[in-house]
């Protein structure tokens, strides 16, 4: 973890370092908690919010982004294909965190979007966040987790197999996406 950080700093300071203004910076490192009323302000300063996880549930520092943003003047999600959010943040960049090049692709695409784009692409992903909060998605949880069987063979012996909302079509796109 200490190499982790010292890299990450190293690089951070080299690319600072070759592309800073006086009155801007291109990258915030921050190794350390920051409290909720900074993280929002952060969130709100930042032009371009990118979510890069492997995996993972419902993300809610992408819908934190999104709910932060200045709505005349917001900044672009750029998400990972992987987070649990990408399936409703339609206007988000999506991309393969795997894929370096994509993703260097997307942060360049989100620095020179247009304002109008950026203003499409930021009301569709505020509807998905002022609808469904964590209420909801929990509510959505909990009713198939009641819906499902109590063991894989109470499933089989009825016939019945588990049916997660989503999982199909995402599993489709897996197969499907070129790699």
């Amino acid at each position: 973890m200490v190499a982790l950080h010292g890299a990450l700093s190293e690089q951070g300071g080299l690319w600072i370092g070759a592309h800073a203004e006086l009155d801007w910076t291109p990258i915030r490192y921050i190794h350390r908690a920051v409290d909720r009323d900074k993280l929002a302000l952060l969130y709100r300063m930042a032009r371009i919010g990118l979510v890069t996880s492997f995996a993972d549930g419902m993300n809610l520092v992408a819908k934190e982004y999104v709910a932060a943003q200045d709505p005349e003047d917001p900044g672009v999600l750029i998400l990972s294909r992987f987070a649990g959010a990408a399936e409703d943040m339609k206007g988000a960049l999506l991309v393969n965190p795997y894929d370096i090049q994509a993703c260097a692709l997307a942060i360049d695409e989100a620095f020179h979007m247009p304002r109008e784009e950026r203003l499409r692409r930021h009301k569709i992903n505020l509807s998905v966040v002022e609808r469904t909060d964590v209420s909801t998605w929990a509510a959505q949880f909990l009713s198939s987790l009641a819906e499902a069987p109590t063991t894989p063979e109470a499933a089989t012996r009825r016939g019945k197999r588990l049916r997660i909302p989503g999982a199909e079509r995402g599993l489709l796109r897996a197969v499907h996406r070129p790699i």
